[in-house]
């Protein structure tokens, strides 16, 4: 019997890594005063990075238990050195300039303010790495120590960007009920070529305080009522690389030749490009009420709006054959409605002080416009992958509809019977024939084929109607307060290693499926039945609408109860504050997930190996 993996000898004499980042930052700002109206302001930021970062590795034999020998760890050894592997590793500068003309004035009951300014940022990067295999550990380490008869690598470069905007604002005001804003914005970007790098936006919002007019002064019912509404165009480079209008070559080895084969240098076109892409405009426009009634008993607010992402950058779809990635283009529209409300209440009742509050928000989106090539695929379709689809929200599922299990073989064989073979239908000569317990798939277009032509829309992965509730308690020298948070809507299809049973044989398995499937004495079950034939898991649980979960919760996010002690003194010296209190974080939920996660886990299981916490605590506090 040999050994083959030994965790302590891997750490403790396999190799070291070692990181070290050094930051800078400096900001200064200065005003000079013209007038009593009218300022300029400048300021100047910038902040420096220093990456260094070292890892070296060391071959460490391990034995089998009658001492011959059984493998390495660390096959090849070597040392490396450089500014660090991750993407926010290397020596990076940024700096931030502003400048800014300030007036402010007023006509008697008109007020007036304004600015013009110009904004400028840069950003550089640079980043090494050297690499040399056959390291011998001498207790110095240093890349001279590296073998230079072995493999040596080196890597490197840079990459920078920039951004510049002259920006406009004016406000007015009278009798602080009436606000207006104008805003006008010119905005340049390195990221895109010349001719397509500057773009305009403007904004305008305005205000109306009814709460002011003279007809709701004397309102016993409205202590604060304010309209508001505005309309505004931004800008956006989301998504998109420093330098995607180029195309870029990349130099790398392969093995090529029939005879006495090595490395030969190749080199390769990165992706295609466009010189044409721009900014992608985001039209926002909104309304909005606020109110306070009551004698500012009872408060609140409500929000609807608007958001459209015009010539939205994304990649389109194309065929594999065409061997490269496209470009970032501006080639769909996005649009989002969505809406904000909350309402609340504060008063005193006894010597009873109470503040409660609640909200909710909701928004959906869709794809009005996308003129690159559309595929359903199913499951989700990812909007960072291009998987758009006109019409539909961004980040869609698409699954297999089911209608619950075969009850006999007699049902399976009639299934078979009912169906063309092929697509994703199981072979009935296989060893993933269907068998009773299985889930029935459902031919949704009625064409005889179970294939990606029967995916149906099931919903979005967004979160929908978000909502929370506030209060505080205050009781003589008693206080409460809580926050409990939660969602009604949220579809959510888990995925990984744990989101379904036996898709590799090798893997662990998740107590979510134990006592729960179908079985000859189980037929009325939540989940088909288990398999070790992956095939056959598959049909039952990947891409099927019974497996998708509406992941609804609310939690109790934070309680704070405490007690305040008056009037202790030691001796002749007050005491000015003794309370003694207990908080908790995330200390219970009600869910409707019944996979046994948490609701406010990611779908993903395979970043599952920290269970979630809870934290209580019990304090003192004292101050003289």
């Amino acid at each position: 019997m040999t050994g083959d993996r030994n965790a302590v000898a891997q750490v403790k004499d396999g190799g070291r890594e070692n990181k070290a980042v050094e930051q800078f930052k400096i900001a200064a700002q200065a005003t000079y005063k013209f007038t009593d109206h009218l300022n300029f302001t400048g300021s100047y930021a910038i902040s420096r990075q220093n990456s260094e970062y070292q890892a070296y590795a060391v071959s460490v034999p391990l034995y089998s238990w009658d001492g011959g020998f059984s493998n390495n760890i660390n096959n090849t050894s070597y040392i490396e050195e450089g500014t660090g592997p991750d993407s926010n590793d290397g020596n990076i500068t940024y700096k931030n300039y502003k400048g800014a003309l300030n007036y402010t004035n007023s006509f008697g009951n008109h007020n007036i303010s304004g600015l013009l300014a110009i904004e400028a940022e840069k950003n550089e990067l640079n980043e090494y790495r050297i690499r040399r295999n056959g390291f011998v550990d001498y207790g110095v380490y240093d890349i001279d120590l590296g073998a230079t008869d072995q493999l040596v690598t080196t890597a490197g470069g840079g990459n920078a960007w920039g951004f510049f905007g002259y920006i406009g604002r004016l406000n007015y005001d009278y009798k602080g009920k009436y606000l207006l804003e104008f805003q006008g914005r010119r905005d340049g970007s390195s990221r895109f070529a010349d001719g397509a790098k500057w773009s305009n936006y403007g904004s305008v919002s305005g205000g109306w305080v009814l709460s002011s007019e003279e007809f709701l002064l004397d309102s016993n019912f409205i202590s604060f009522l304010k309209l508001r509404g505005g309309y505004g165009e931004v800008g956006s480079t989301s998504g998109i690389g420093n330098f995607g209008y180029l195309s870029t070559v990349g130099f790398g080895t392969t093995v090529f030749g029939e005879t006495n084969a090595n490395q030969q240098a190749t080199s390769r076109a990165s992706s295609l490009f466009s010189s044409t892409t721009t900014w992608e405009r985001i039209i926002s426009k909104e309304i909005g009420l606020d109110f306070r009634l009551f004698n500012n008993k009872v408060f609140g607010s409500l929000d609807l709006y608007q958001k459209d992402n015009v010539g939205m950058l994304v990649r389109g779809i194309t065929p594999d054959v065409l061997g490269t990635a496209t470009p970032f283009t501006n080639i769909g529209t996005l649009e989002t409605k969505g809406w904000e409300a909350m309402l609340g209440w504060q008063g005193k009742v006894g010597e009873l002080d109470f503040s409660l509050s609640a909200n909710m928000s909701d928004s959906r989106n869709e794809i009005t416009k996308y003129e690159g090539a559309q595929t359903i695929y199913e499951n989700l379709n990812d909007t960072d992958r291009s998987r758009n689809i006109l019409g539909k929200p961004i980040n869609s599922f698409y699954l297999w509809e089911t209608d619950g299990y075969f009850d006999s073989q007699a049902e399976v064989d009639a299934y078979y019977a009912s169906l063309n073979p092929g697509g994703i239908l199981p072979s009935q000569s296989s060893n993933d024939a269907l068998r009773p317990g299985d889930m029935i798939v459902v031919d949704s277009n009625g064409d005889g084929n179970l294939d990606n032509e029967d995916l149906t829309y099931q919903g979005d992965a967004a979160v929908h109607y978000v909502y929370g509730f506030n209060f505080d308690l205050k009781y003589k020298n008693f206080d409460v307060s809580a926050f409990f948070q939660g969602a009604l809507d949220h579809q959510i299809y888990r995925e990984g290693y744990f989101a379904q049973p036996f898709q590799a044989e090798w893997q662990n398995q998740s107590n979510t499926w134990l006592g729960r499937t179908w079985t000859e004495d189980n037929r009325n079950a939540e989940f088909p039945r288990l398999t070790t034939q992956r095939g056959l898991s598959a049909w039952n649980y990947r891409s099927k609408d019974h497996i998708l979960q509406n992941n609804k919760y609310v939690r109790l996010k934070s309680l704070i109860v405490g007690y305040n002690f008056k009037g202790l003194q030691i001796g002749n010296t007050p005491i000015n504050t003794v309370r003694i209190y207990f908080s908790g974080n995330d200390l219970f939920e009600f869910t409707s997930v019944k996979d046994g996660y948490d609701p406010e886990f990611q779908r993903s299981t395979n970043n599952s190996a920290y269970p979630f916490m809870r934290t209580w605590a019990l304090g003192l506090k004292v101050s003289l």
